[in-house]
């Protein structure tokens, strides 16, 4: 009897009528709850590697590139080229994406944030995974080059996670 209930709800569900939140709740803002059964500790990106931030990232944060369904697409980036020689990944950032303080995202956060996972110092477990990269230059303000040690393939699925 369950089964047939939770069958009918679906089937309910997925022949009702499409709602949209801005039809519904027409004002922005305001804070957002979520209930989280597990302490999810450090956010810094790049500092951990454990299942409960990862849960986490997705909603708080952006990366260059994102997996589509025919591979790595624009994200933080609105294009990215691959060098001929497969030695370099150029990336153009949008425009108009601001940090949580207002201030828009620039090329140098991307050389920031690149080179502190493979520091030392920050100890970052994902420091292997950027370790083919040989340099990350600020071409202009909202233009960034990934130079390479050796060609490798995985870059651009690393700048959809990383």
């Amino acid at each position: 009897m369950l089964g047939k209930m939770l069958a009918a709800a679906a089937f309910a569900v997925s022949v009702s009528p499409a709602v949209h939140a801005a039809d519904k709740c027409p004002v922005q803002g305001g804070t957002v709850r979520i209930a989280f059964s597990i302490d999810p500790g450090d956010l810094t990106p790049g500092k951990v590697a454990q299942w409960p931030p990862s849960l986490i990232f997705d909603q708080i944060y952006d990366t260059l590139l994102k997996v589509g369904p025919n591979g790595p697409e624009p994200s933080l980036a609105e294009s990215y080229e691959v060098a001929e020689d497969n030695l370099s990944v150029t990336l153009k950032l949008r425009q108009n994406v601001m940090f949580h303080h207002g201030r828009e995202l620039e090329a140098q956060d991307v050389v920031y944030s690149l080179s502190r996972l493979s520091d030392p110092a920050f100890s970052s477990p994902w420091a292997g995974m950027v370790s083919v990269i040989q340099d990350v230059v600020a071409v202009d303000d909202m233009t960034v080059r990934i130079d390479l040690k050796e060609p490798f393939a995985p870059i651009l699925n690393i700048l959809s996670t990383a």
